[in-house]
């Protein structure tokens, strides 16, 4: 099994491969792995020489790595329903991810300013309302939003770099297209 720390990245590397191939059938099965418990790590605060027994104890659950290996997972499976355009889960996961998310706020009030929470939230919302555009196949409204997230800066790296996939500039490229307005895209 994963120790907590990758199993975030596991389900990122997850929705970079669909993005890039476009399995978006795929996301429960890859994801599968991660429901197997995770292989706990010790603390970087604990001392070794409490023994195996305190090496071997479970951490306590809701801290920050499991709720962004939950994130991770609900972003990832809200993404494919989107992109297989299934209205009905897409709104089911992304209330899901926005509770998850939610549980974050406090983790991420201690390690950002208030502006950047705003900022961050704001994103959130955009991203939400992206994977709805993308389920109900609304180009129209999905290009307004990937033109209102492109200050954001938050979501997304450029070109090879982004673990995720998401080039928004290809987004929006890809809207155009299938509304046939190609010269602008």
């Amino acid at each position: 099994g994963l120790g907590r720390s990758p199993r975030a990245l596991y389900a990122s590397q997850v929705a970079s491969y669909m993005m890039r191939s476009g399995d978006w059938k795929r996301a429960d099965e890859l994801l599968q792995p991660l429901e197997a418990k995770p292989v706990e790590e010790p603390s970087p605060d604990e001392p070794r020489s409490q023994g195996s027994a305190a090496h071997c104890a479970p951490a306590p659950s809701g801290g920050p790595l499991e709720l962004a290996e939950q994130v991770a997972v609900l972003g990832t499976r809200a993404r494919a329903a989107a992109m297989l355009h299934d209205v009905a889960k897409t709104k089911a996961l992304a209330g899901e991810l926005d509770a998850a998310r939610e549980k974050l706020r406090a983790f991420y009030s201690s390690t950002r300013s208030k502006d950047e929470l705003t900022k961050l939230y704001a994103s959130y919302a955009r991203q939400r309302q992206a994977l709805l555009a993308r389920a109900a196949s609304d180009d129209v409204a999905l290009l307004k939003v990937l033109r209102e997230s492109d200050g954001d800066g938050l979501a997304e790296s450029n070109g090879e770099s982004n673990p995720t996939a998401f080039v928004l500039h290809e987004e929006i490229a890809d809207a155009l297209l299938r509304l046939g307005r190609a010269k602008e895209a």
